[in-house]
């Protein structure tokens, strides 16, 4: 047996201990099934006998098994590894200095320090964000700025689902819902107004306050691809902070709020790009549920009661593109973002001055617009 053969056949011999090692510890603290064990025992046998049909040498990272565990980042798979590796060595060593056989006992695989394998995952997203935001009622006036906030979201995925092997896999039973999400945000900035009938304004402080909960699913199909379905509700108050201000044509301007309940059902497509890095997209439509908007006339004259209209037709669009760094301890992301609001006419309402009805009001047919980027960490 020649130098190269040897070395090889080692290896694989070594390989081999750490996947069985590893598969008794899976199965166990997981308890799988004997048939999804079998087929990764399948699946890691491939990998090395493709390294040895190629005259390779056999290293750590050759065997897949570990890709197949809900390591919740790149450096408990790598610890995990070395504490398995470390093991092994330091049983050879110990063989070899008392002359005894080597053999592995339960009792040492339980010896073995595991990584956080567990199925549950908790991921916090802290950051600040910066966005253009144009505001318009067609025909009738624009408010366009600068908006700049800060978002905590929060997420926790109960369990990790099967890998999807087939399209029918998509729908079965076995595809449970594990995704939870919380997101909040709040930003504020100064916005121009300009108007053809009531001239134009500069400096309107606003402000938007925004929370969401949804549910999901993963659909794994593969180590490194993840596509989740998922749907919520949503609430988003915005005040316009202008009120007491004369325009460029004397036209008093009066403080609004806007407050819109909604329905948010999206898809976000995870994908690891090279160890370290990972893409997310995400893709939304917000189905709005109702809206209330008040018009605080009374700071155009104490006698005006707030006028207040209900809203009900409308829609909302946002999507957006994450890039993230994994570190140690902690990673980082910039997340460039678009968001979409239309929303139709309200109902009519009257205008009341001093107690009588003197006209009717409505909030007009809007749109809004905000394309910006966030930077946060995650943990």
């Amino acid at each position: 047996m020649n130098t190269k053969l040897l070395k090889l056949t080692l290896n694989f011999l070594f390989i081999s201990l750490a996947v069985q090692i590893n598969l008794t510890t899976l199965q166990a603290q997981q308890n799988l099934p004997n048939d999804e064990r079998m087929s990764i025992i399948d699946r890691e046998m491939h990998c090395i006998q493709e390294k040895i049909n190629k005259q390779e040498d056999l290293q750590w990272s050759d065997v897949c098994y570990t890709n197949n565990l809900n390591a919740q980042t790149e450096n408990d798979k790598n610890a995990y590894q070395q504490n398995v590796s470390t093991h092994i060595e330091e049983s050879i060593q110990l063989a070899q200095a008392t002359g005894t056989a080597l053999i592995f006992t339960e009792e040492d695989i339980d010896t073995i320090p595991m990584a956080d394998f567990s199925q549950k995952e908790n991921i916090i997203e802290i950051g600040f964000e910066g966005s253009k935001f144009d505001y318009e009622e067609p025909g009738l006036m624009t408010d366009k700025g600068n908006m700049y906030g800060i978002f905590i979201n929060y997420t926790h995925r109960s369990r990790k689902n099967k890998q999807i092997n087939h399209i029918k896999q998509i729908f079965h039973d076995t595809q449970k819902i594990n995704v939870y999400k919380l997101e909040g945000k709040f930003s504020g900035g100064e916005l121009d107004y300009d108007s053809q009938g009531t001239g134009s304004s500069t400096g309107a402080k606003n402000y938007i306050f925004e929370v969401r909960g949804m549910v999901g699913y993963d659909l794994n199909f593969s180590d490194r691809t993840r596509f989740t379905p998922y749907m919520g509700v949503g609430y988003r108050y915005l005040k316009d902070d202008g009120g007491g201000e004369t325009t460029t044509t004397g036209h008093w301007s009066y403080d609004r709020e806007a407050n819109y309940f909604y329905a948010p059902i999206g898809v976000e497509a995870h994908r690891v790009l090279t160890p370290g890095w990972i893409l997310d997209v995400v893709l939304e439509y917000n189905w709005f549920i109702s809206g209330k908007q008040k018009s605080h006339l009374g700071d155009v004259s104490t006698s005006y009661e707030t006028l207040t209209n209900d809203q009900s037709r409308g829609y909302g669009l946002r999507g957006s593109f994450k890039i993230t760094k994994e570190m140690e301890g902690m990673n980082f992301f910039i997340e460039p973002f678009f968001r979409y609001w239309n929303i139709e006419d309200s109902e009519v309402s009257p205008v009341v001055y001093s107690g009588v009805v003197v006209g009717a009001g409505l909030e007009p047919e809007n749109n809004s617009t905000e394309c910006g980027v966030k930077f946060g960490v995650q943990f």
